[in-house]
């Protein structure tokens, strides 16, 4: 890598900063990040700066290409080590071929939330899987993302906030029912 360059200039009569760290030696194209359209001079230093802050505090490398499948496998590698149980690491096992089904080949810093919401949100109307299945699912996504965040490979976690769909009862269900009195 070379050395690091920073600089803010102006075109048109729009201002931008441009952050520079030398050539990649594999592909030969400099590495750099350019923002435009800002109104003052001083906007775009202080947009390179919160731009530098999140970059230095991540160490996101902004070429990271690691795919869900990928992360997933590292993340099960792991988790198999810590004294867990054949049966569970067979269920989580499972769970994550129903996730890469829908995420396994994408890059794992392009999942957005609406996509795992998507995604969540398939998997019960589409598969008709159970609220305890997709439940289980869910968890296991979190793990997942939560180790990429630990390795400062994502800013956030897609799966957070995430809404887990419930079973609908029919009226049917609902009439039959026991009614139980509730005393406090």
């Amino acid at each position: 890598m070379g050395r690091l360059q920073k600089y803010e200039t102006k075109k048109g009569d729009r201002w931008m900063f441009i952050i520079e760290d030398g050539v990649n030696p594999q592909t030969g194209k400099r590495q750099r990040i350019v923002r435009r359209g800002f109104t003052k001079r001083k906007h775009a230093a202080d947009a390179m700066i919160d731009l530098e802050y999140i970059l230095g505090k991540a160490k996101l490398d902004l070429k990271n290409d690691i795919t869900f499948k990928d992360m997933a496998a590292e993340w099960l590698d792991v988790y198999s080590n810590t004294d867990r149980k054949i049966s569970t690491i067979r269920v989580r096992k499972h769970e994550i071929g129903h996730l890469n089904k829908f995420f396994g080949f994408r890059k794992l810093k392009d999942i957005t939330k609406k996509m795992y919401q998507d995604a969540i949100t398939s998997l019960k109307v589409e598969k008709k899987l159970s609220e305890n299945t997709i439940s289980g699912i869910h968890g296991t996504a979190r793990m997942i993302f939560k180790r990429a965040l630990e390795q400062d490979l994502i800013f956030v976690d897609p799966s957070a906030f995430a809404y887990l769909p419930k079973d609908k009862k029919t009226v049917e269900e609902i009439e039959n029912e026991k009614i139980e009195e509730k005393i406090l």
